[in-house]
């Protein structure tokens, strides 16, 4: 059973993790495309 979660945000990296590995990795572990924050950056709900 899923959580129905129907977005992934990505809001906290470590410094030494590049953003856009980190987000690869979190596209494969959850199956869709991820979205990483950014100043100035809104999403709707």
């Amino acid at each position: 059973m899923g959580a129905g979660v129907r977005r992934l945000v990505l809001t906290h990296r470590r410094p030494s993790v590049a953003a856009d590995a980190l987000a690869g990795e979190a596209d494969e572990a959850f199956g869709r495309p991820v979205h990483q924050v950014a100043p100035g950056r809104v999403f709707e709900r």
